[in-house]
């Protein structure tokens, strides 16, 4: 089913971020300097991040093949994750806005599909999902994040559908 695969493939992406925050090292003292975040480091982070989501969210395909309500609620859960973890992830300050704007995207995106009472509901949530968080995505350089809206299968491209 176009609709399950679609939503798989773009809620992948999404998830991939949910486990973005700090790092477990170990603690520095508290230092009076602000310190800087470094871009690389956290666009890194999400990039690796978007990658997992993905397999995460094939797999909730995976499990529910023919239910796209199923897989919905499975999605929005991962959503809501990525969420979570956008909130938490430490980006330069000048990034802070678009990063807060991502995270408001996939939470929306979440509880979207959570509430989805038709096909078609789940079918305008992905979309705008993914249209709204691969635009973010692409201009704040994550090229793994940006790239949601492709699926394996090139007549599956939400992005080519209209």
């Amino acid at each position: 089913m176009k609709t399950s695969r679609t939503l798989f493939a773009v809620l992948a992406a999404a998830v991939a971020l949910s486990g973005c925050g700090g790092d477990d090292g170990p603690a520095e003292p508290p230092s009076d300097e602000p310190e800087a975040v470094e871009e690389s480091s956290w666009q890194d982070e999400a990039n690796a991040l978007c990658t997992t989501m993905t397999e995460n969210v094939e797999q909730v395909g995976v499990e529910h093949p023919d239910d796209p309500f199923a897989a919905a609620l499975g999605m929005s859960a991962e959503l809501a994750e990525l969420a979570t973890g956008l909130e938490g992830l430490e980006v330069p300050e000048e990034e802070q806005d678009a990063v807060a704007e991502l995270q408001s995207v996939a939470s929306t995106a979440a509880d979207s599909l959570a509430d989805a009472a038709t096909e078609e509901d789940i079918e305008m949530a992905i979309l705008e999902f993914g249209t709204s968080f691969s635009e973010q995505a692409g201009q704040l350089g994550l090229d793994s994040c940006a790239g949601v809206l492709q699926t394996s299968d090139p007549d599956e491209n939400v992005a080519g559908d209209e």
